[in-house]
């Protein structure tokens, strides 16, 4: 499972249970599988818990790096609450050019520990998000305009994931080796290492699906 999941953090449990079935005859329950996973990501990132203990040294060190990094954390009985981190290029561009405006939003945490994780963002002089849009900049700023490139590319698997189920809606013959068939093409694409592979890329997945690949182009960020 540990070899699985370091090639494909988001497996499921369903899916390396019937990957053992296949591969070595092992026969699991979904919740055997499931608490394999949870050991197998415990050995590859540790456990969330040990994590706490480093947070005030994180802290230091960010501080060390920057002076104009603001890091702070807030324990109470010795049980950890809370986590506040600005970086000074952030702060400073915020205070020299940024909309006096921010924005905050907030993501559920679905670790054992719950908890919320809230970023902000402002506008920039030019009415653009500060700082999300400027990821495609520095991409062409240093590998140049003409070069292919993905980014964000989690974000764009779970968009064409849906884009999938949009697009095979009612269908009755949609399996999940389909599925799985079209996340391998978007995989080859985004890890195309010249012209000439991607453009193959792109036109297996054309032959796969049209519509799939008229989104890639459109709407998943590669350019």
């Amino acid at each position: 499972m540990v070899d699985a999941l370091r090639s494909n953090i988001d497996k499921g449990a369903n899916k390396l249970a019937r990957d053992l079935y296949r591969e070595y005859g092992v026969r699991l329950s979904y919740s055997q599988a499931y608490r394999g996973k949870e050991k197998a990501l415990w050995e590859i990132h540790g456990r969330a818990e040990d994590s706490y203990s480093i947070i005030p040294w994180i802290c230091d060190r960010l501080i060390e790096t920057d002076s104009m990094i603001v890091a702070k954390w807030n324990a109470s009985n010795n049980r950890f609450e809370r986590l506040f981190i600005a970086y000074g290029c952030s702060i400073s561009s915020f205070l020299g050019g940024c909309q006096a405006m921010l924005y905050i939003d907030g993501c559920h945490l679905s670790s054992p520990y719950k908890g919320t994780m809230l970023s902000a963002c402002t506008n920039d002089a030019d009415n653009d998000l500060f700082p999300n849009n400027v990821i495609i900049g520095v991409v062409q700023a240093i590998f140049g305009g003409g070069e292919r490139y993905a980014f964000c590319y989690h974000h764009v698997k779970k968009n064409f994931r849906t884009t999938f189920k949009k697009i095979n809606k009612g269908k009755r013959h949609t399996s999940r080796n389909m599925k799985d068939n079209a996340l391998k093409l978007l995989d080859a694409i985004a890890y195309a290492r010249h012209e000439v592979k991607f453009n193959i890329a792109i036109g297996n997945l054309r032959m796969f699906c049209p519509q799939l690949a008229q989104w890639v182009g459109t709407q998943g960020d590669v350019g």
